[in-house]
């Protein structure tokens, strides 16, 4: 589990935050134990235990007990050394990498291979399942750590909001704060800061994410005074945010002074801890299913705490356990690595350029990109001197220098060593991208853009004279429009691999601003801007030129597939809405018009219509000239269907759903199904069963032929009806629903695979419910592809096997009207003959008993 600290300034709360694992054991007589420390503060560290068996170590005493562990494998029961095995694990610190991967793979497959190296991983295992592992990790509150929430703000974290309680909400915050002077959240109050935490917890964290409120610097406030803070606290919460907030904290607020550690602070902080404690207790969010082989490889990775990994050096580790622990296959270890990627836990991907290394340390990755972007009073001599010009312009124009990165790095010598993994890892999370590379121009050596270093003003008055432009297609979001956008420019150059403008008025410098970004691409301009919280596109085109709209529709398509990409793991599927503005001035303030791309849509002729701006500013909007750019259309009648406002995407939407059922998860069940039972060994398990069990299958003829069939075949003609019987009836060995029985819907937060099986039944009975109408509401399917989603990443866990690329491919076809025909009439067939086995199977077991008794 990760627990995340959000903070309104850089907080040593999390030095005080200890859980003492013994609390979690069945036998309370434990003393093994897991703290959270921080390095600033090290005359804390002092490696002994106090009156509630809490274990502080020192760094050294942490790297003994690594090496404790590894001999402990060797020596078996000599000593006994299992019985007093430390398992604590701190990925926010910890030793350099002075124990390479050959050392620890030399120890750990040493003389234990003969001994009683079996017995000890047992206690290994046992020991993981009863102590749960809290990993602790600072965001200090800084903005430009949003780019990471991506990696580690997720379902399976805890949340700990710190609040100041020194600031007023409506104070704006200092502009030298976190590096913002002359950027647009120079003018954010600790309100805008508060909400936009909160936003961002339920957007990645999800709605049942469990938060802890501290409020801080309560030093001599009263009682009445620390009882009127988080009163003002409640009202600066937003409305709509309130009851979700209430239900997260659940009672979990907490006031500490943290100058001055009082009894009271005390009693406050062991309450938080033991609330701590009671969240692994009930598994709230908190379980991950593994095999138990990968619990294992888990272990070795962090108790080396090494920074980065080649995947050669993991396999290394791996063979160092014994054979029915080791990860048999390239496919298994790239889904040990995504499960833990998944979950926060590390950063991996099975691209080209990153698949080679494993980022094991996520809080030191977190550390090496805050280097980056300090401020001018927490960079190191080097920039403040001889690299200040170039350390200046990175701070205005977002150009990164290879030798201020350098410089940055300095005291650092892990961040330099493993430079190369570092850099290709932020490129991919968008969080910087290569200049030389997509047309933009950098002389002295290798540069970067950094987005949200990027102040430069832009001027979109460059293109009212001699430029003639499309209409501006807009994306209005709910909230994280500029970090989208950041994110959204590094995208555009580095996968969409457009070329930056050149500026030749501003000495060739690229056309990268702090609101926009300016690409040439396919003979066009592209305009792509910020302006509150929409998104901007226009596509430009130097006169007598004119715009080709069938280059716009492509530029506009592929910027909201970008978007779609980038705001995938948001767990608010409606983040933002399509649309238009009503003048043709991009990222223009004054501008507050926006129109549903729905509404103008459903407007089937060329008439004009008028506009929704304010009174005064009202005119005439031509809907024609207006969607032309974005949308291939036709005028068409009113009695056509277009016209009548039927939803014809719900027809794709619905062939798609069929699609992902049949392709996606009726394979995961069967492969969940030979997870326990090979195919070759069904029939016999079947006739095995006694009669009464064998009558409640209640399987038809054809089921006993595809019984009889599976030796050879396998189970490719198992459908989701005959696959659920033998899971449900065969089947020991897989987890059973949280309920304990089948057949019950599971609740939210019932995550076992018995309870995703369930969850597809249930899927699947909805589909061939509707099929009549096969349509599916926008809604709906946001809703179902999320659940389907949600079920594929748990189950590729549990099955070993990829299901989510296909699911994704699917959601991205693009359908042909044959294509839904035949999915559609598919589906329909399906429940055809759902009906007709159902009859069948009626008739068959009202007339064997009667067979029973004319014998």
């Amino acid at each position: 589990m990760v627990g995340v600290i959000v903070a309104d300034e850089d907080s040593p709360l999390k030095t005080f935050i200890r859980i003492n694992t013994a609390d979690l054991k069945p036998d309370p007589s434990s003393e093994v134990s897991v703290s959270a420390t921080n390095e600033k503060h090290d005359n804390l560290e002092r490696g002994n235990t106090d009156k509630n068996n809490e274990v502080i170590y020192s760094r050294e005493e942490k790297k003994e007990r690594n090496i404790e562990l590894s001999s402990s494998l060797t020596e078996g029961k000599e000593e006994k050394k299992e019985d007093n095995m430390e398992m604590s694990r701190s990925p926010t610190e910890g030793t350099e990498e002075e124990n390479t991967v050959e050392t620890m793979a030399s120890v750990l497959s040493s003389e234990a291979q003969a001994m009683v190296k079996d017995e000890i991983f047992q206690k290994i295992l046992s020991e993981k399942e009863k102590l749960p592992t809290v990993s602790m990790l600072d965001f200090a509150g800084q903005l430009a750590y949003y780019a990471f929430h991506q990696i580690y703000v997720t379902p399976k974290a805890f949340f700990i909001l710190v609040l100041d309680m020194t600031k007023r909400f409506e104070d704006v915050v200092s502009k030298e704060k976190d590096n913002q002077e002359g950027s647009i959240f120079s003018v954010w109050t600790y309100k805008d800061y508060l909400k936009f935490w909160i936003t961002s917890i339920k957007t990645f964290g999800g709605k049942k994410a469990p938060l802890f409120l501290v409020v801080t610097h309560t030093e001599r406030k009263s009682t009445a005074a620390i009882k009127k803070y988080f009163e003002e606290f409640w009202e600066a919460v937003p409305d709509e945010d309130r009851d979700w907030l209430r239900d997260s904290l659940n009672d979990r607020e907490y006031a500490v002074g943290l100058d001055e550690l009082n009894d009271n602070s005390k009693k406050m902080l062991k309450s938080m801890k033991m609330s701590i404690v009671e969240l692994f207790k009930d598994e709230i969010n908190t379980k991950i299913e593994m095999p138990s082989s990968w619990a294992l490889m888990e272990q070795l990775l962090y108790e080396g705490a090494w920074k980065v990994l080649s995947l050669s050096e993991i396999w290394k580790l791996n063979l160092s356990l014994p054979h029915e622990y080791q990860i048999k296959s390239d496919e298994e270890m790239s889904m040990f690595l995504k499960c833990f990627h998944d979950n926060g836990l590390l950063l991996y991907f099975e691209e080209e350029k990153l698949r080679e290394n494993a980022v094991l340390d996520i809080q030191w990755f977190a550390k090496a990109f805050s280097k980056i972007i300090a401020d001018e009073n927490h960079i190191n001599k080097d920039c403040k001197t001889n690299l200040i010009k170039e350390w200046k312009s990175f701070n205005k124009t977002g150009e990164l220098k290879d030798k201020v990165i350098d410089a940055l790095w300095k005291d650092e010598p892990s961040y330099l060593k493993h430079k190369s993994e570092i850099m290709s890892y932020m490129e991919k999370l968008q969080m910087l991208v290569p200049l030389e590379s997509f047309g933009a121009v950098s002389e002295g050596g290798m540069s970067w853009y950094v987005p949200c270093m990027n102040k430069k003003q832009f001027k979109a008055d460059f293109c009212e004279d001699k430029w003639e432009g499309s209409s501006i297609l807009c994306f209005r979001f709910t909230s994280f429009a500029m970090f989208v956008f950041y994110r959204l420019v590094a995208y555009c150059m580095s996968f969409l691999r457009w070329s930056v403008s050149i500026d030749e008025d501003n000495e060739g410098s690229p056309c990268l601003y702090q609101t926009a970004a300016v690409f040439d691409h396919n003979e066009h301009t592209v305009v792509v801007g910020i302006c509150n919280d929409d998104i901007q596109l226009q596509v430009l085109r130097i006169t007598p030129l004119t715009v080709d709209k069938d280059a716009s529709n492509e530029i506009g398509d592929s910027i909201e597939k970008a978007i779609e990409k980038l705001t995938e793991t948001f767990i608010d599927t409606k983040i933002f809405h399509r649309g238009y503005k009503c003048q043709n001035v991009i990222c223009n303030e004054k501008d507050l018009s926006f129109t549903l791309a729905s509404e103008l849509s459903n407007i089937k002729t060329d008439k004009d219509i008028q506009c929704k701006c304010r009174l005064q500013e009202k005119h005439v909007i031509n809907t024609q000239r207006t969607l032309s750019f974005w949308e291939k259309r036709k005028v068409c009648d009113s009695s056509t269907p277009e016209a009548s406002g039927q939803d014809l995407g719900g027809r794709s939407r619905f062939a798609k759903l069929g699609m992902a059922m049949n392709d996606v998860l009726n394979q995961a069940y069967r492969d969940i199904l030979e997870s326990e039972l090979p195919p070759s060994d069904i029939e016999n398990k079947v006739n095995l069963l006694s009669n009464k069990k064998r009558m409640n299958l209640k399987l038809n003829s054809d089921q006993e032929d595809l019984l009889k069939r599976a030796k050879n075949s396998g189970y490719k003609e198992f459908d989701i009806s005959l696959t659920y019987k033998m899971i449900r009836n065969i089947c020991s060995k897989i987890p059973k629903p949280t309920k304990g029985k089948w057949g019950e819907e599971p609740a939210a937060g019932e995550v076992t695979v018995g309870d995703d099986i369930e969850r597809i039944r249930l899927i699947r009975n909805s589909l061939t419910a509707h099929v009549s109408s096969a349509s599916t509401p926008q809604t709906e399917f946001d809703d179902t592809w999320s659940t389907m989603s949600d079920i594929c990443q748990r189950l590729e866990t549990f099955t070993r096997k990829k299901y989510l690329d296909t699911l994704k491919d699917i959601k991205t076809l693009t359908l042909r009207k044959e294509d839904e025909d035949a999915i559609i009439k598919n589906l329909k067939m399906q429940e055809i003959l759902e009906t007709i086995k159902s009859n069948v199977q009626e008739l068959e077991t009202l007339i064997k008993p009667n067979e029973g008794a004319t014998n």
